[in-house]
């Protein structure tokens, strides 16, 4: 078993050569540091080849912390409604009048539903999930 000594020495010598990896990070500055080191960790784990690298552990306790930074300081809301129907729309290559030729929603409420000039009602969002594939909640989320 380690002493405290040794452990100390170690967490001392640690420190000296990087010494956010292992604190939270408390700043958008200490973040910036943390996220090049993690870049630059990987990019010297990727050389070394395939298979498990000694520094694995350290790049996922350090992932743990920026993760933890950036939920805490820049939280993504959840998409609305209307957000699903652009994202849909952009990865399909669909205008609003193939949409609704496709799914018998006038192309009004297609765009009022984009606007957010109309609420989605659990009849849209069934049609929507029925083309679009998915679940009726996903349409109805968010608002």
């Amino acid at each position: 078993m380690t002493s405290a000594k040794q452990l100390t020495q170690h967490w001392n010598a640690l420190q000296g050569v990087a010494p956010d990896l292992l604190l939270p990070i408390t700043d958008d500055e200490s973040l910036a540091r943390v996220t090049q080191a993690v870049r630059w960790l990987s990019k010297e784990i990727q050389a070394r080849g395939s298979g498990p690298h000694p520094l694995d552990d350290l790049v996922e306790l350090v992932m743990a912390h920026i993760t933890a930074y950036e939920t805490a300081h820049f939280p993504i809301p959840d998409p609305d409604g209307a957000d699903m129907l652009v994202f849909m729309l952009e990865q399909r290559g669909l205008s609003q009048h193939e949409l609704a030729r496709a799914t018998g929603l006038p192309q009004s409420t297609i765009s009022n539903l984009l606007r957010r000039k109309r609420p989605f009602t659990v009849a849209h969002a069934r049609t929507l999930a029925k083309y679009f594939g998915g679940d009726v909640g996903m349409w109805l989320g968010g608002e």
